[in-house]
């Protein structure tokens, strides 16, 4: 999506584009990727609570659908600890906090 290459944090396919990313990057990546988490949630929620499905489900099957969605927020987030660590600014402290 449009979304992704215009905000580095968003693309996380392969390593890190550190060279792109901007303290400016943070806030709206944090915020669509609570969002994407917030109906993933919503999503498996309904999944899970919806008929014949209830009687089956196990930690086995939570576990994994949990970590996958969310992934993107922990990647974004490392991303931006790792910087916070090696490239301090006071923009990015104020992007961070």
């Amino acid at each position: 999506p449009a979304e992704t290459m215009a905000n580095p944090l968003l693309d996380q396919s392969g390593l890190p584009k550190f060279s792109s990313i901007e303290p400016s990057n943070l806030s709206p990546a944090v915020s669509t990727l609570l969002e994407n988490l917030d109906k993933d949630f919503a999503d498996l929620t309904s999944k899970l609570s919806s008929g014949e499905e209830t009687k089956s489900v196990d930690y086995e099957e939570v576990l994994p659908e949990l970590e996958k969605m969310q992934f993107g927020l922990g990647y974004a987030w490392g991303v931006t600890s790792h910087l916070n660590g090696v490239k301090n600014s006071e923009d990015l402290r104020k992007a961070y906090e």
